[in-house]
């Protein structure tokens, strides 16, 4: 399974993501991956994408949340969410 959610680390957001505990899916890395959107040179402040790469394990259901917040601000809802329900067949 893969996920690619827009982002931009030079505004201290991150996503994460909670939802992995069970055994369905393995996060195959342990956190997502930025990768910047083509750009020239030296340019600053770049958005992009985090990639997240997970193996289904064996049958079930589960519900991926992201969330996307910046890591200092703890009594802050995060910007945005992101659910997705995942179904193993």
């Amino acid at each position: 399974l893969h996920i690619a959610l827009p982002s931009n680390a030079t505004t201290g957001y991150q996503w994460s993501v909670s939802g992995v505990e069970g055994s369905i899916l393995t996060p195959i890395e342990p956190t997502g991956q930025e990768a910047t959107d083509p750009h020239p040179e030296g340019m600053v402040g770049v958005g992009g994408q985090t990639h997240w790469r997970f193996k289904a394990e064996r049958a079930g259901s589960v519900t991926l949340t992201f969330a996307y917040a910046r890591a200092w601000e703890r009594n802050r809802p995060p910007a945005e969410t992101a659910p997705y329900r995942i179904v193993v067949r």
